[in-house]
C-alpha cells in the first residue's frame, strides 16, 4: 500500500471507486441493461421479420418473373401459330382466287370465241349473201338473153358451195 502511497493512489479512493462502480453497475443492470436487450432482441426480431419478409416478397417476385415469362412465351407461341395458320389461309385463298379467276378466264375466252364464231358465221353468210348476188346479178347482165334466172340461181350456190372450201 505504502507503494500506492507513494505515487499518490490513496487506498481508500480505490476502495471509494470500486463501490461507486458496483453501483453504477447495480444501478445500471437493474434499469438500463434491460431495457437496452428488450430493445436489442425487439430489434433483432423485427430484422428477422424484414429479412423473412424481403425473402418471401424476393421468392414471389421470382415465382410472377417465371409466371410471367412462361405466359410471354406461350403468347408469343400462339401470336406464330395465328399467323402461320393465317399465312396458310391467304395462300389458300390466293390459290382458290387465282383457280376461279383461270376458270372464269377460261370461261370468257370461251364465251369470245363462241360469240367470235357467231359474229364469222353471221359475217360470213351476210358476205356470201352479197357476193351471190353480185354474181347473181352480173351473170343476168351477161346471160339475160336465154337462160332462165332461176337456173343462173340453182347454178351459182352450187358452184359457190364446191368452191367455198377454196377461200
Amino acid at each position: 500500500m505504502e507503494n500506492l502511497a507513494k505515487i499518490g493512489i490513496d487506498f481508500w479512493g480505490i476502495v471509494l471507486y470500486m463501490i461507486n462502480y458496483g453501483l453504477i453497475l447495480i444501478v445500471l443492470s437493474y434499469f438500463l441493461y434491460p431495457k437496452l436487450r428488450s430493445f436489442i432482441s425487439e430489434r433483432k426480431a423485427t430484422i428477422k421479420k424484414n429479412l423473412e419478409d424481403a425473402e418471401i416478397l424476393r421468392k414471389k417476385l421470382e415465382d410472377y418473373t417465371k409466371k410471367s415469362e412462361l405466359e410471354k412465351d406461350k403468347l408469343i407461341h400462339e401470336v406464330n401459330e395465328q399467323r402461320a395458320l393465317a399465312k396458310a389461309e391467304l395462300k389458300e385463298a390466293k390459290q382458290e382466287l387465282l383457280v376461279e379467276m383461270e376458270e372464269k378466264r377460261g370461261k370468257m375466252l370461251t364465251e369470245a370465241r363462241a360469240i367470235i364464231g357467231e359474229q364469222k358465221k353471221l359475217i360470213v353468210a351476210e358476205a356470201e349473201k352479197d357476193v351471190i348476188s353480185l354474181i347473181k346479178s352480173v351473170m343476168l347482165d351477161i346471160l339475160s338473153d336465154g337462160v332462165p334466172e332461176e337456173v343462173i340461181e340453182k347454178s351459182i350456190k352450187k358452184s359457190w358451195q364446191s368452191n367455198k372450201s377454196k377461200l
